[in-house]
């Protein structure tokens, strides 16, 4: 009978598995925030290129 109770017992936790999701808020929210930096990596890296092709010419 103990066995019995324990089984609901777990199917209980399962179903409360809201602080899952609710970490998964929280997680959408951090990859939204580097979105906003990762644009401005790309434009460093940009003039960076665009520096290497400078310095070529130069030693050319």
């Amino acid at each position: 009978m103990v066995h019995t109770l324990e089984r609901p017992r777990t199917l209980v936790k399962s179903t409360y598995t809201p602080p899952n999701p609710k970490p998964l808020l929280p997680d959408l929210q951090p990859p939204s925030k580097p979105d906003q930096t990762e644009p401005s990596e790309p434009s460093q890296t940009e003039p960076s290129q665009p520096s290497e092709t400078e310095e070529t010419s130069e030693s050319e």
